[in-house]
């Protein structure tokens, strides 16, 4: 849809990057609030790993999501893993690096304009999360940063649905009336 508004005017050397949710610490502990994924990032990728980033490489055709390396330690309290694993829980990602390789990437791949997602939420009228500049302008003194098309052009697909997508609205729809009629015949007053 993005490469289709753009047309002609879409860079040969374009990327899109998006930056996923943050963990957020809960005071001064060591346990975090409950984790909910930034809404545009799992709608494109499917990720819920906390701290992860992802580039749509227009050129190419691919998708890459760099996730963050884990230190041996958490093995201790948690599953940590691999390359080879996160391959297969992301089966949709066409690759998938660590977050300390993201910079090595984009030197690499060069672009002329970085495409962000910035824009404000209709509903909540909260801005969506854009990576920091930073992240690549050191690797890419010479790309342009575009946040002026892509928000635009999410929000509109995110409310297109395809079929299978209807039929799951439906189902859900449908087990929602149904225990809402179940609750209805059993409850008494009192």
């Amino acid at each position: 849809m993005f490469k289709e508004a753009k047309g002609a005017d879409l860079p040969k050397n374009a990327v899109a990057l998006f930056q996923g949710a943050s963990e957020v610490p809960m005071y001064s502990s060591d346990v975090a609030y409950p984790e909910y994924q930034e809404a545009f990032f799992y709608y494109l990728f499917g990720v819920t790993e906390m701290d992860s980033f992802a580039v749509i490489d227009f050129a190419n055709e691919k998708t890459i999501l760099f996730l963050p390396k884990l230190d041996n330690y958490y093995k201790i309290w948690m599953t940590v893993l691999t390359v080879d694993e996160y391959k297969k829980k992301y089966s949709l990602v066409d690759e998938i690096m660590f977050v300390d390789q993201m910079e090595e990437y984009l030197k690499t791949q060069s672009p002329e304009v970085v495409y962000v997602n910035k824009g404000v939420n209709s509903d909540s009228g909260l801005t969506t999360m854009v990576p920091d500049e930073q992240l690549y302008v050191k690797v890419c003194p010479d790309a342009k940063t575009d946040s002026t098309f892509m928000h635009n052009i999410l929000s509109e697909s995110r409310v297109i649905k395809n079929d299978e997508e209807i039929e799951i609205m439906r189902w859900a729809s449908k087990i929602t009336c149904e225990a809402h009629c179940n609750v209805m015949r059993n409850v008494k007053p009192g």
